[in-house]
């Protein structure tokens, strides 16, 4: 059981990195139109990864 739980709070705390890297990265991008539209996909990419994160951590914490 243990081991099944910790698997879920790594892939949390995992997910919620790359969420915030993605996020990093569509503020970092911009300026031409390809750019702008990989800033906005990078963006969505990165709120989608995170709530993910917070479900496996969520996930985790309620699991006995």
């Amino acid at each position: 059981m243990q081991t099944e739980k910790q698997k879920l709070l790594f892939a949390g705390y995992g997910l919620l990195g790359g969420g915030v890297l993605l996020l990093f990265l569509s503020r970092v991008l911009g300026g031409t139109d390809l750019m702008d539209f990989l800033s906005g996909l990078f963006l969505g990419l990165a709120v989608g990864v995170m709530l993910l994160g917070v479900f496996f951590f969520g996930r985790s914490l309620v699991k006995n």
